[in-house]
């Protein structure tokens, strides 16, 4: 049982309380739960009694008897104790939290830690001519959109402009463009720019020529790349024929209205936001990640543009620039170096991320997720297959100690997506790095459980060997999907 899950089970207690007739209250919003402090005990504690007593007329103490009796009936709790002046103490039955979890991770796969706390939420970022700039304002347009949110990336050197939907409209999308390869991670200015950020031209010590071509800009704008149904800031003058001023410009005769309605007719409807991106599982599928609402219509279309549901958020993203060209790495390996390290550290674009050892982070990761996919091809090999349940008895060796450590990260997965939502603060900024770093500590604990998923010997497949079999296969989805939504590649075969 997941935080989260416990606390909808603290506010159910609640409820039921209320329709006995014990507790005259309004059940509130939210149940706040954590680790039990100094004196406590148990897994998890609340204060959901003290919260109570004054609404209810009641001493907390008596709340907290009341709540403990509907608790300690509740489906994966064990235990309930009160200490203090009411704090309700709570002890899980972790095998059967343990199974839960891994019949959800099992049963709702790559998307398994999505949400939508973020719904709604419109988050604009703007971001230079800079590698790691595009690639980390890409990184968090996934995050924010597996969260329900949108990213609106806007391009401090010109009027480009991409917007990231949420992910249940990305097959929607039309499958017109080419795949992000490597040489997209190289970006070229528009016209407007002054100059490229990158220079391929001088040669490398020990590289006679670029490994990969980088005639193409990252983001490929074939015509006019869009229209701008609201000017961004510091963008060109006003367009002829308007009465009202637009914002930022000194010419007070144009509106936005016109403005817009003026950009529609010059804009071919053909017109469309060569915007590329990994598609989530195969890069044979891309996708756009964006909806051109004011390119697509034609001239004189009456249907009104959808307006964002949110009022965006400035947010300059600047993280420390790329010292070279990381191209030369690939796609999955510059991706690597670039957001593995916090914003503001600097990268170290090397070959060291392209080595198979277990010094390279990116190659744990990826190497324990295949590992996960060869074990289900093994045991189907002799004859079983995976079941959620017991991990094992305590005593026996490797096993149950491998299974608790794993159980707590897989737990915490649906945690670590969500402090994106403190963007537009440091701390949002910096999910892409925290993703990273959480997936090599799950792959490392990953790595410890597989010893002992299949028989060994003569010994026969029993409940635990499936039950270890289906935690791996849970530990390989999770790590499939934080790495797709770094838009990284994760193979069934290494």
């Amino acid at each position: 049982m997941t935080p989260v899950e416990l606390s909808r089970t603290v506010l159910h207690a609640v409820r039921r309380a209320v329709d006995a007739g014990e507790l005259s209250v309004a059940v509130p919003a939210r149940a706040v739960v954590s680790p039990p402090g100094p004196g406590g005990a148990g897994d998890y504690a609340t204060n959901i009694a003290l919260q109570l007593a004054r609404p209810a007329g009641q001493p907390a103490l008596r709340v907290a008897e009341v709540l403990r009796t509907h608790l300690a009936r509740s489906e994966g709790v064990t235990c309930v104790e009160i200490t203090g002046p009411g704090f309700l103490n709570i002890s899980l039955d972790r095998h059967a939290a343990g199974t839960a979890l891994v019949r959800r991770i099992l049963a709702e796969g790559m998307r398994y830690g999505h949400g939508d706390s973020l719904a709604g939420q419109v988050y604009e970022v703007r971001v230079p001519f800079e590698v790691r700039a595009e690639v980390l304002a890409d990184a968090l347009a996934r995050i924010v959109a597996s969260q329900g949110g949108r990213v609106a990336v806007h391009h401090l050197a010109g009027a480009q402009h991409f917007d990231a939907r949420p992910l249940d409209h990305l097959d929607a999308q039309p499958l017109d463009a080419q795949p992000l390869d490597a040489q997209h991670l190289a970006v070229q200015p528009s016209p407007g720019a002054s100059e490229p950020p990158f220079d391929d031209s001088e040669p490398r010590p020990g590289v006679s020529e670029p490994a990969f071509a980088v005639s193409e800009p990252a983001f490929a704008v074939s015509e006019p790349a869009f229209a701008v149904s609201e000017p961004l800031p510091g963008a060109p003058g006003p367009l002829p024929g308007s009465s009202q001023p637009l914002p930022g410009s000194s010419h007070p005769s144009q509106s936005p209205r016109a403005a817009s309605q003026a950009t529609r007719t010059a804009a071919s409807p053909a017109t469309r936001i060569a915007v590329q991106r990994p598609h989530l599982n195969s890069r044979s599928a891309p996708t756009e990640l964006t909806t051109p609402l004011e390119a697509a219509q034609p001239a004189g279309d009456p249907r009104p543009t959808a307006p964002p549901t949110a009022t965006p958020t400035p947010l300059d993203l600047r993280p420390h620039p790329a010292p070279e060209d990381p191209t030369p790495l690939g796609l999955d390996a510059a991706c690597w170096a670039l957001l593995h390290p916090a914003p503001h550290d600097r990268p170290r674009v090397t070959a060291d991320h392209l080595v198979q050892r277990e010094s390279n982070p990116l190659f744990r990761v990826r190497y324990a997720h295949a590992r996960t996919r060869a074990l289900g091809r093994n045991a189907g090999d002799l004859g079983f297959t995976a079941e959620a349940g017991g991990m094992g008895e305590e005593g026996e060796e490797g096993g149950h100690a491998a299974s608790l450590s794993l159980l707590p990260l897989l737990a915490d997965y649906p945690r670590v997506l969500a402090t994106v939502a403190a963007l537009p603060r440091a701390e949002g900024v910096a999910a892409p790095s925290r993703l990273a770093r959480y997936l090599v500590v799950l792959a490392d604990a990953t790595l410890a459980l597989l010893p002992v998923v299949l028989p060994l010997g003569e010994e026969k497949p029993s409940a635990a060997h499936r039950a270890r079999l289906a935690l791996a296969e849970a530990a390989g989805t999770v790590l499939a999907g934080g790495l797709s939504l770094l838009g990284i590649d994760a193979p069934d075969h290494l």
